[in-house]
C-alpha cells in the first residue's frame, strides 16, 4: 500500500480536520512520554482544543494533573540566569507568569 503525502494547508472539511487533530494530538502525546522515558527528562505539551470542541478542556500531557503542576513549579522556580543558559520557547518573564497562572 502506498501511502500518499499529506499536503501541509488548511483542512477545510470540519469532519475531517478533527480526525486529523485527533490523531496527531494523539500522536504528539506518545512523543512526550517517550521522549520523556528514552532522556529522563520532564516534558510538558499544551494544546488548545479545537473551536468545534471549545466546551472540553485543552489537551495536555502528562495525562495527571499532579505531574503536570510538580513541572510548572520546578520551571516556575528556577532563577532567569538558570533559563538563559537553556533556552526554550518559554525563557521571558511574562512566559513564566503565564505558566503560573496555568496552575
Amino acid at each position: 500500500m502506498v501511502i500518499s503525502k499529506l499536503e501541509m494547508k488548511f483542512i477545510g472539511d470540519e469532519r475531517a480536520r478533527c480526525k486529523v487533530f485527533k490523531n496527531r494530538v494523539e500522536g504528539v502525546k506518545k512523543k512526550c512520554h517517550r521522549l520523556s522515558l528514552l532522556c529522563g527528562i520532564d516534558v510538558f505539551f499544551l494544546c488548545s482544543p479545537l473551536e468545534s470542541e471549545k466546551k472540553f478542556s485543552p489537551h495536555s500531557w502528562p495525562p495527571n494533573k499532579p505531574e503536570v503542576l510538580h513541572i510548572l513549579t520546578k520551571y516556575s522556580n528556577q532563577s532567569n540566569e538558570e533559563i538563559c543558559k537553556h533556552p526554550t520557547t518559554l525563557s521571558t518573564n511574562s512566559s513564566k507568569e503565564s505558566l503560573r497562572n496555568l496552575s
